[in-house]
């Protein structure tokens, strides 16, 4: 599983730009728009790491790095902190507050400087850490996916659609059929189908499809496996009936 990282970021451009840095190293940025939210999914979640902005709706990054330094569920995980400034003295303070780096916005090289901080900072992932799966199903699903994948009289729609039919008859997990939205409530497929497990874990074979409009898919490969209690970027919208 790739390690999450909690992104606390109200702009959503910021947001977008930031995660894909993020993604490229091989996490998995979990979004937050303020500090409320934040703190009830870390709670929630168990981060490797968090990167939140100094500006947020409800209070300071400063604010949010101080409460995080005495919440439990946060022990061991470092916050990095993004602003626009190049004052040496609001990095004294953000360190202060208990943040374990502060970097700006504005360098050009914002993309390596961040992989580097993340990377030395991400602590140890929790062996419950949520959306687990099962190595018989991922096996399944795997083997299953490579021969719907050289299927000539399906388009990539049809494909998903047979796999997820067909896993479900093998296995324990229900067909459900929804819509997929971006972080900005967007369709980025109004009819989509996908898996779940018993405990809610979200289970999706067709990245192939959908990762290039996803930031950083979360799970195995090709395939995502998604905790219930994960806050999505790409939200799975179960069609009521």
């Amino acid at each position: 599983m790739k390690p999450v990282v909690l992104l606390v970021e109200p702009m959503l451009e910021d947001a977008e730009s930031i995660g894909r840095h993020l993604a490229a190293i091989g996490l998995y940025p979990a979004l937050a728009r303020d500090g409320q939210r934040a703190l009830a999914l870390v709670r929630s979640i168990g981060p490797a790491l968090i990167v939140a902005s100094q500006g947020l709706p409800d209070g300071s990054g400063f604010r949010l790095a101080a409460q995080l330094a005495r919440e439990p569920a946060a022990a061991g995980v470092a916050i990095v902190l993004l602003g626009r400034s190049a004052d040496p003295a609001t990095r004294a303070w953000a360190q202060r507050a208990g943040a374990a780096e502060y970097l700006s916005k504005d360098l050009p090289d914002l993309a390596a400087r961040l992989a580097d901080v993340a990377l030395r900072h991400l602590a140890p992932r929790s062996p419950d850490a949520p959306g687990e799966l099962d190595p018989g199903v991922l096996a399944k699903i795997r083997v299953l996916a490579r021969e719907f994948a050289d299927d000539p009289y399906l388009n990539e729609a049809g494909k998903s659609a047979v796999l997820v039919a067909e896993l479900a008859s093998v296995s324990n997990l229900a067909a459900v059929r929804g819509a997929v939205l971006d972080w900005r409530g967007q369709p980025v497929e109004a009819e989509h189908e996908w898996l779940r497990a018993r405990d809610a874990v979200i289970i999706d074979p067709s990245v192939r499809r959908l990762w290039p409009r996803i930031v950083g898919w979360p799970g195995y490969d090709d395939v995502a496996v998604i905790s219930a209690a994960m806050p999505l970027h790409a939200q799975y919208v179960e069609e009521s009936r």
